[in-house]
């Protein structure tokens, strides 16, 4: 049996955007059917904030702010024969002009869709990585300081 690829450390910068009604805004792989916190890769010489700013105008058409750093994760995983590490940082972000009943986010890349979604529904979601949807859940029964959310240890 082969060794996996080791592939370099990833930093991607997440948002957590929220309309009036308090459900979350989450992209939808459309072929494989898992959700995630819309972002994406912080390109170099650019911050994360600023990162997860231009993913959510490339991917959305939204202009976002970011309010506030909420959590940072590490996540290590395999998908064939490649090995992954992240580091996710993950921003409360606003719509400017303050939250909305946006009714619909369309997508700018055939791979993604986007879906509204109420807090009690996540739990059931295959949604990654899984330590993200664990903290998102209670951070938005009850909003707390910045967390770090460390992978296990291997």
């Amino acid at each position: 049996m082969s060794k996996p690829k080791q592939s370099k450390i990833e930093v991607i910068a997440r948002g957590v955007l929220l309309d009036s009604s308090g459900r979350v805004l989450l992209c939808v792989n459309r072929m494989q059917g898992y959700s995630y916190l819309p972002g994406g890769h912080v390109e170099v010489g650019e911050t994360a904030a600023a990162a997860v700013e231009r993913e959510f105008l490339e991917e959305t058409g939204l202009v976002v702010q970011t309010i506030v750093a909420l959590a940072v994760g590490e996540e290590r995983f395999e998908i064939g024969d490649r090995q992954y590490h992240e580091i996710n940082v993950v921003f409360h972000v606003e719509q400017l002009g303050g939250p909305s009943a946006i009714a619909e986010v369309t997508s700018r890349e055939n791979k993604i869709a986007f879906a509204w979604v109420r807090v009690a529904d996540l739990a059931a979601l295959d949604f990654r990585p899984p330590s993200i949807r664990g903290w998102l859940i209670e951070w938005l029964i009850n909003p707390s300081p910045m967390r770090w959310l460390g992978a296990p240890k291997s």
